[in-house]
């Protein structure tokens, strides 16, 4: 797997767990969610700091503002959703940004190799799932 197919599939993770966030039933659901949500966003803006050439800009700035923010919200406060709905509409846009240019950028200058090495950095499926209270 090149990096770029193990970046993709940490996209398809965050979706789950906002789709999950916005449905669960109850508080605690969504809390539990919500702490998944922004700990895998957390790590993945992590790992784009450590994947050359840097693929961080100013919106993952902003995002990382927004998960703090949205961290210390209760699912229940007013400014939870509106917070939430901003927030992954910023991570959409960077991740459409990354897929037509950073991804195929960073793979143009990557033999096979590099890519699957680099790749390997990334957390396993276990590591991305595991419930965070």
């Amino acid at each position: 797997m090149l990096v770029s197919e193990a970046i993709g599939v940490d996209y398809q993770y965050l979706d789950e767990w906002y789709e999950n966030l916005k449905s669960a039933p109850t508080t605690d659901d969504k809390i539990k969610w919500r702490n998944m949500l922004v700990w895998n966003t957390a790590r993945h803006a992590i790992s784009e700091e450590l994947t050359p050439p840097k693929l961080t800009s100013a919106l993952t700035l902003q995002v990382k503002e927004d998960l703090y923010t949205l961290q210390s919200l209760s699912p229940s406060d007013q400014n939870f959703a509106p917070l939430l709905e901003h927030l992954m509409h910023d991570l959409h846009t960077h991740i459409e940004h990354e897929k037509t240019e950073g991804m195929p950028h960073l793979e143009a200058k990557l033999f096979r190799e590099e890519s699957e090495t680099m790749m390997e950095s990334f957390p396993d499926e276990e590591t991305k799932s595991a419930e965070v209270d």
